[in-house]
């Protein structure tokens, strides 16, 4: 397990690689667990989609939600709201941070990633936007207790 005291932020989250046909990957009520490494080790981080809305074409939707790093026995979690945009035509997703929901323990400025949704629709992979932080994954529909 890692400390993760200086490693929560606002994350923004472009998502890149879909298909122009592809249907929005996310969906209301819906969890997306992974981690992403760090020099320190990986840190667990969670995605969980409270509401999505659908916008004129297929594909095209505006997807909100709360975003959560650490929260094991050597780091304290912390979460704050994030909103996108995901339009398949171009591929795109980028979650834009609002409120915190719980604060992180030091304070660290803000930071993104981005990656792309597996064919499958279910797989998230991409790369951590934040110092020597790099790789991300994040599987959909995953528990906490599998991590």
């Amino acid at each position: 397990m890692l400390k993760l005291s200086r490693v929560i932020a606002c994350f923004p989250l472009v998502l890149i690689g879909l298909s122009s046909q592809a249907q929005v990957p996310f969906a209301a009520n819906q969890d997306w667990r992974g981690s992403f490494a760090c020099p320190n080790g990986n840190i667990a981080a969670h995605l969980r989609v409270d509401a999505i809305e659908r916008k004129g074409e297929a594909g095209h939707a505006l997807v909100r939600g709360v975003f959560t790093f650490g929260g094991s026995e050597k780091m304290s979690a912390a979460s704050h709201q994030v909103s996108g945009d995901f339009t398949a035509g171009n591929a795109l997703v980028k979650f834009t941070p609002g409120k915190w929901v719980v604060y992180p323990a030091a304070p660290i400025p803000p930071a993104g990633f981005s990656g792309t949704v597996g064919e499958a629709g279910d797989v998230f992979s991409g790369q951590m936007a934040y110092g020597k932080c790099g790789a991300l994954s994040l599987t959909r529909g995953v528990s906490a207790a599998k991590l």
